[in-house]
């Protein structure tokens, strides 16, 4: 296996579920590389079918881009087809991965949650890694997140923008090359929880005890800018977030109707141990 990439990993999530921060945790292992999101898989595969050709050349085009600016590696930005585009990709993360003498590297793009079957197809030697946080902390830092990116949306498209993205991660329970990863837990116990995520992908994890993530906090620059709430999730220690967010941020009335549609997941949700 010298000199080949063993495993390729992919974090996904609903946006503001603790993605970061299991990067974060997960890059402090001496084994993986990881690197900023790349979006990759929502820019090729959004584009109409019936101009592939074109698409596939602007993504990869766009792709190199990055890749050059961010990472100091390049593709070959000729594909002919989102396949092509895909595993052009790949050969460039796995040269940037090599060259700083690691076998495993990571990939965090959270939307990369509606490309599931796609990755599964194209990407070889893969695993996905869900994180699931609990649904109301989720909605109430979404919505303060999209004000911050200037997209505000309404309550009702960030709560139903949850219950999508927890469908999709549901749907993949008990597949092979599927991991999970409960945000409470990892945040009351770290150990605990990432010695579990080791065992199942065969990799050797610190003592989070011992970790200084701040040291790792790069994964989370986009031109030189960390998001407030992002700063928290590279911090030193591992803290927890608010609990009052929720009912901070939403009316009496709004929290009514947000209960009532999560609801229908209460089923499903207590399999992730949470209660509301």
């Amino acid at each position: 296996m010298k000199n080949k990439i063993k495993q390729r990993l992919f974090i996904v999530g609903c946006s503001r579920s603790g993605t970061t921060l299991l990067q974060t945790m997960l890059v402090a292992s001496d084994e993986i590389a990881s690197f900023p999101e790349s979006t990759a898989f929502s820019g090729l595969i959004e584009n109409r079918k019936s101009l592939e050709i074109v698409n596939a050349i602007i993504s990869s085009w766009r792709l190199n881009s990055w890749l050059k600016k961010v990472l100091g590696v390049s593709m070959n930005w000729t594909a002919s087809n989102r396949v092509e585009c895909v595993q052009n990709l790949v050969k460039a993360l796995d040269e940037y991965s090599l060259k700083q003498g690691k076998y495993i590297w990571l990939e965090k793009t959270p939307q990369h949650l509606y490309y599931i079957d796609y990755i599964e197809h194209t990407v070889k030697n893969w695993k996905i890694i869900h994180i699931i946080r609990n649904p109301y902390d989720t909605i109430a830092s979404l919505y303060e997140a999209c004000i911050f990116w200037e997209r505000p949306k309404t309550v009702e498209k960030v709560t139903l923008r949850w219950l999508y993205n927890f469908s999709i991660t549901m749907s993949c329970v008990g597949k092979a090359g599927h991991h999970f990863v409960i945000y409470e837990n990892l945040i009351q116990n770290p150990n605990e929880e990432m010695s579990k995520l080791a065992s199942a992908l065969e990799i050797n994890l610190p003592d989070y005890d011992q970790v200084d993530l701040s040291e790792y906090s790069f994964l989370s620059l986009k031109e030189g800018v960390i998001p407030p709430w992002k700063k928290k999730n590279v911090s030193q220690k591992i803290i927890t977030q608010s609990q009052n967010k929720f009912e901070k941020i939403f009316t009496f009335e709004e929290q009514e109707w947000i209960r009532s549609k999560i609801k229908a997941s209460e089923r499903l949700l207590k399999q992730c141990t949470f209660s509301k």
